[in-house]
């Protein structure tokens, strides 16, 4: 069937936009991880941090949710690690360093959601005056190079030789 040239043009078109819809839903259903390149987290909105830390997590073998984006007492994420301990996360992505603050939401979370541990993890690092509170209220906190490290444990299959010996170090720091 020979259409006239407009609705032959425009059909053509929509099969072109309906092609380029597709391959960018498949492009974008991809996992965040494989699509960063270092210093990108840095650029992320809260809410995709939070979600690239989930979806990092969980293939570590974490048992994980996210709370409510508002009224979260001061946890992002509740989980339980591959170890059986229980988690209340406060997920920091900053540009300058983590005060205070952050420790005593995670601290706060931990009492609400009664959760064994408060663990804060951040792309930066933290204050002195925030690793001091951490140190004393038990709060664990991931900085980023740790959390390169987990990225690391979670995508690069390389690296299953250095995993084990490297996540029994961190369960110890």
């Amino acid at each position: 069937m020979h259409l006239p040239f407009s609705l032959q043009l425009l059909t053509e078109v929509t099969v072109l936009i309906v092609l380029l819809v597709v391959i960018a839903f498949l492009l974008g259903s991809r996992p965040v991880h494989k699509r960063l390149k270092p210093n990108q987290m840095d650029a992320m909105s809260g809410i995709d941090f939070e979600r690239l830390l989930r979806q990092t997590l969980k293939k570590t073998g974490w048992q994980l949710s996210m709370t409510s984006r508002t009224g979260d007492f001061g946890a992002d994420l509740i989980g339980i690690s591959p170890w059986g301990v229980s988690y209340a996360i406060q997920a920091k992505r900053w540009k300058a360093k983590i005060g205070v603050r952050a420790i005593q939401e995670a601290y706060a979370a931990q009492a609400h959601y009664q959760t064994h541990r408060a663990l804060v993890i951040t792309n930066s690092w933290l204050t002195k005056p925030a690793r001091q509170l951490a140190q004393e209220l038990s709060v664990e906190v991931w900085e980023r190079p740790r959390l390169e490290r987990e990225f690391e444990k979670a995508y690069d299959s390389n690296k299953s030789n250095k995993r084990t010996s490297q996540t029994q170090n961190d369960l110890h720091h």
